[in-house]
Parts: structure tokens; sequence; C-alpha cells
């Protein structure tokens, strides 16, 4: 018996000392003009304007390094009503907490007119 409860210790220690992997989370936000996603495997973001109406999307990704360092990447699809999205690839570490937000573009540049922010996870 004795034996038996060594081992059982044993085992729950070697589970406190293993660290967790960090569970990832995708995030999409979609509106009438288009949508946005991210996606935590691979860290992508992916922009897709589905409406020939003059505007784009943009997805706007931000977060914070471990050093407190703000970092935003985006991109931008502007083909309207097409079959092709444009996507970005990205480094960001595990865990680490991603703000994403769309905001709609047009030739002049940035419309002003942006989603709310939403979060996911590296």
């Amino acid at each position: 018996m004795r034996a038996l409860i060594i081992g059982v210790l044993a085992a729950a220690m070697l589970a406190l000392a293993v660290p967790a992997a960090f569970a990832g989370s995708n995030e999409a936000i979609k509106t009438k003009g288009g949508y946005i996603t991210f996606k935590h495997s691979g860290e992508e973001i992916e922009a897709w304007d589905i409406k020939e109406d003059g505007l784009g999307v943009q997805a706007v990704l931000s977060w914070n390094d471990a050093a407190g360092e703000n970092h935003t990447k985006w991109v931008i699809d502007t083909t309207g009503a097409d079959d092709l999205g444009k996507f970005k690839d990205l480094s960001i570490p595990e865990g680490t907490v991603v703000h994403l937000t769309m905001c709609y573009v047009s030739k002049a540049g940035p419309t002003g007119d942006c989603s709310r922010t939403q979060d996911a996870v590296a």
C-alpha cells in the first residue's frame, strides 16, 4: 500500500512540473461588406471583401509582447466580390492575447468605420 501511495504522489509531482500547453483561440468578424479572421495556428490574419461597393476591408491585429511593446499588423482586401482574400502570416508567441478589429477602407484610405475589437489568443 505504501508503494502505491508513493507512486501516486510521484506521478502528481511530475504532472505539476510539466508546463501546460497554451490553448489558442480563433476569432472572426463578419459584416455585410466582408469578413476578417485570426487563426491561432500559424498566427494568420485574413481579410475578405465580399461586396462590390467601392469599399474594401482591413483586418487590424495588435498585441503587446513580453517587454510591453505594442505591435500592429494589418492586411487589406479591396477586390470586391472576389473569391480570393488577402492574408498575412505572423510570428506571435503562444499564449499572447491579440486584439482583432475590422475597418472599411476606400481608395482614399481608412473611412473610420470600424467594428468593435474582439480578443483571441495566439
